[in-house]
């Protein structure tokens, strides 16, 4: 017997940081909106859900920013997601972190930027033969 659960990768980030409820960009409001929908649509069939797709690759660098910057963008994105997540579905899961080659130093910046109380679970995105501590 195997056991499946759908993840929901929601890999969208804001353009800006700004609340502003009527904003004509997709800003961090815009976002929470967005991702209460879906898990609304989703309760009950959607017990996972990861907040960014590998931020710490290169395609995320125009939104999340580069350097340090980038795991304190993630730590903005990261907590709204996983207030909303909460919110919606306290039953949820929100995966967090989700990291490519760099993993280690990855988290290490997401938890000294004060990440660590907006997820429930790491997952890791390891493509290397290499043991994990080696990237």
């Amino acid at each position: 017997n195997y056991i499946c659960h759908r993840v929901f990768c929601v890999n969208n980030v804001p353009e800006t940081w700004d609340e502003t409820p009527d904003a004509s960009n997709y800003n961090l409001a815009r976002y929470k909106e967005h991702l209460a929908q879906l898990v609304r649509r989703n309760k009950g069939t959607v017990k996972y859900w990861e907040i960014a797709n590998e931020p710490n690759s290169g395609h995320h660098a125009k939104t999340l920013g580069e350097g340090p910057e980038r795991a304190a963008n993630y730590v903005k994105l990261l907590k709204a997601g996983y207030e909303v997540v909460k919110k919606e579905d306290p039953d949820a899961v929100v995966v967090g972190i989700s990291g490519c080659p760099g993993f280690v130093p990855w988290t290490e910046q997401v938890l000294a930027a004060g990440g660590a109380p907006y997820f429930d679970v790491v997952t890791i995105h390891n493509y290397r033969a290499a043991p994990i501590q080696n990237s």
